[in-house]
């Protein structure tokens, strides 16, 4: 799932990653394995805009992170993980 320009989502079987894709290469930003995550909530959304959202993603530890995605497969991600 394309997040915010060269930033990309990657949500397998056992990670969740956001990846910066370049041309050339890839880097991980942050990473944590699924069975961390402890929901996904949005933590800023324009009902008016089914583009995009922040949604912010909390791990088992009480850390969390906010990812800005756009493109209308945001919701469909969030419809098959866990909710806060």
């Amino acid at each position: 799932m394309c997040l915010w320009g060269e930033r990309v989502l990657a949500v397998g079987e056992r990670q969740v990653s956001l990846l910066y894709v370049d041309e050339h290469e890839a880097e991980i930003a942050w990473s944590v394995p699924r069975e961390q995550l402890a929901g996904v909530e949005h933590a800023l959304w324009d009902a008016h805009d089914a583009q995009q959202a922040t949604l912010r993603w909390h791990i088992r530890d009480g850390s969390w992170y906010d990812v800005k995605a756009q493109g209308g497969g945001w919701k469909l991600l969030v419809d098959g993980l866990p909710l806060r």
